[in-house]
């Protein structure tokens, strides 16, 4: 580089990155320079020529000895770079696809030896987003590249999360300290990392490891080899138990090891008779009016003879066969009843509904092997919602409403959601005070008429509600009462000067005052009116202006006929006011019209007028 003098006392020069060192070259030099040349000697600095590894280790290996996903552990075995002149130590990294690094070392290993170790702990967290194990070669200088790291993709060994449903054991063996049957294990609603189910003997009812009377299982099925929702394992008629076995323990497994807790079910050894009666005639009825919960009273007849019964057990299942059997109360014998609590929830997250409930008596052997079912009715309120309402109010009294209500009919569910009637309602929604039903109507109707004279009182909102036998929704759809009534003021100071100079013609303007409350009027009407009609005033309408005009133009050539006055009367969708403004209609003609009346006659012709005149006046 070659730095201008500038006066300063420092000078600085870059030296670009990737600049080449000449061969033999150990420092840099600094010589000053005039128009005569360049000085023979000069200042010099010693540089290093700093550089990370590009080298990378031979090969790597790591087993994952932490069972839990998302975790790992374990030792990371390195094979030693073949040329390790530049290399110090060895990093461990997890690296996601891209090859980026991702969080902080793992450890690290120092050269020296031709393989190394780096111990992971157990229960190392293992972030979503890593792909790679990854070893980078370093020195004083820094790490290499990742581009230049040794690599392997890291598996997450992990032991199954899901578990089987449920666990099962009858003893068909009736022979005292021997037992025989099936030990049967519902497979896991979800599979992804189940490969096999293992049942054993238990010593306690908590199935963990330490819990296994002996670690060889007594039997083990694959997935692949089933193609019905148990997993059964057959213990031989006449078989001893074990000393110290109280339990059956059930795993669902893979390739990395069991489930950390599985089921138990309690070994009973029967040594005598299950019962062989049964209630009958179970009824239920849901008074539960949320869907997918029910609630209400379970009563049956109990059997004719009831010698060696204890009690009966009521079940909820997924079918009529007790799949899935969930007990929801045991009552003594002697009892017809029993109450399923209220908001009992039929519909898991799983996916799991209950469709049946079960009896099933029970002596000092166990349960009966067959209940009396009853299906599940599971009855609701609606939660159909209409939408849309619309109404105009018709009634011309303040205070009153009446018209036609309408809306938008929802969808009708099937049971138990499903809507047979609508309530009409008045609502006061703005304090919450309370409402009045008008009316029950069809569910296939999509509208109501409110009868006219209806008091509006302190009622905010019209309401429409779906209902069926259990009761009315809990939400409905909501309108804002619009109480309109005939505007209750008159214009005023009415006027018009007529400006048809024909005779037995107007025109002009008719020109008023607007009320100081203008709210209830939407349009002004203009109105020629005979006041003196035999039958009362007749009216012709000339003109209609929105509120908001003080004018409204009454057409030239228009006749005078009998009309004696011309009205203007405020109107909206209601009707038009009771009060009204008029003003006497004078048929101004060129004989009558005084001096100093400017006009602006635009009639469509001109015309004549017979007769002499008091003074001279010209039209423009």
């Amino acid at each position: 580089a070659v730095l201008p003098k500038t006066g300063s006392s420092e000078l600085t020069a870059f030296v670009i990155a990737d600049t080449p060192v000449p061969a033999g070259a150990t420092h840099l030099l600094v010589r000053t320079r005039s128009v005569d040349g360049e000085m023979a000697t000069g200042i010099s600095l010693a540089f290093t020529d700093r550089a990370v590894p590009t080298e990378q280790a031979s090969a790597l290996q790591f087993d994952d000895l932490d069972i839990d996903r998302s975790e790992v552990g374990g030792t990371i075995t390195i094979a030693a770079a073949v040329d390790e002149s530049r290399i110090t130590f060895y990093s461990a990294h997890f690296g996601d696809a891209a090859l980026g690094l991702v969080g902080s070392s793992l450890g690290t290993a120092t050269t020296g030896a031709t393989t190394l170790s780096i111990s992971v702990p157990l229960e190392t967290p293992l972030p979503g987003t890593v792909v790679y194990l990854m070893v980078l070669a370093g020195n004083a200088d820094g790490l290499a590249l990742p581009v230049h790291s040794a690599k392997i993709v890291l598996v997450d060994r992990a032991v199954p999360l899901n578990p089987p449903v449920s666990i099962a054991f009858i003893d068909d063996d009736t022979d005292g300290g021997e037992i025989g049957g099936f030990v049967t294990l519902q497979r896991a609603i979800d599979e992804s990392d189940v490969t096999a189910y293992t049942c054993y003997w238990g010593t306690s009812s908590t199935a963990v490891a330490s819990s296994r009377l002996s670690t060889i299982p007594i039997g083990t099925i694959t997935v692949s080899s089933l193609s019905g929702s148990y997993a059964a394992f057959a213990i031989g008629g006449h078989t001893a138990i074990p000393g110290g076995a109280s339990h059956f323990l059930g795993f669902s497994a893979n390739a990395d090891g069991e489930i950390r807790t599985g089921l138990s079910v309690a070994i009973v050894d029967r040594t005598g008779d299950f019962p062989s009666v049964a209630v009958s005639s179970v009824h239920f009825v849901d008074l539960d009016t949320d869907f997918f919960q029910i609630g209400g009273p379970v009563v049956w007849y109990e059997p004719v003879s009831t010698g060696g019964l204890l009690h009966y057990t009521v079940y909820m299942a997924i079918d009529a066969y007790g799949t899935l059997r969930t007990p929801l109360g045991t009552v003594s014998v002697g009892s017809t009843h029993f109450d399923v609590p209220m908001d009992t929830i039929i519909a898991t997250y799983t996916g799991v509904v209950y469709t049946h409930l079960l009896v099933y008596a029970s002596n000092s052997y166990g349960e009966a092997l067959q209940g009396f079912v009853e299906p599940i009715v599971d009855r609701a309120i609606p939660t159909a919602v209409a939408s849309g309402l619309q109404f105009q109010d018709e009634d011309k009294d303040a205070g009153f409403v009446g018209g036609t209500l309408s809306w938008t009919l929802p969808s009708n569910p099937a049971l138990p959601t499903q809507f047979l009637t609508l309530t009409v309602m008045l609502a006061d929604l703005a304090t919450s005070a309370g409402s009045l039903q008008l009316a029950e109507i069809s569910g296939t109707d999509a509208t109501y008429y409110v009868s006219k004279g209806t008091a509006v009182s302190n009622f905010t909102h019209f309401e429409v509600y779906t209902k069926n036998v259990m009761g009315q929704a809990l939400v409905g759809t909501s309108l804002p009462i619009v109480d309109l009534w005939l505007p209750p003021y008159a214009v005023e100071f009415p006027s018009f000067f007529d400006q048809d100079l024909g005779v037995g013609q107007l025109g002009g303007d008719v020109q008023w005052a607007e009320p100081a409350d203008t709210t209830m009027a939407d349009v002004y009407r203009v109105y020629l009116e005979d006041s003196l009609a035999e039958y009362g005033g007749f009216r012709q309408l000339v003109s209609e202006v929105p509120v908001g005009s003080v004018s409204a133009p009454l057409a030239f050539d228009t006749p005078v006929g009998n009309f004696t006055e011309v009205t203007i009367v405020a109107a909206n969708a209601v009707g038009e006011s009771l009060a009204y403004a008029n003003v006497t209609i004078i048929d101004r003609t060129a004989e009558s019209c005084p001096l100093e009346a400017g006009h602006k006659h635009t009639s469509p012709r001109w015309r004549v007028a017979a007769g002499p005149v008091g003074a001279a006046w010209r039209v423009r």
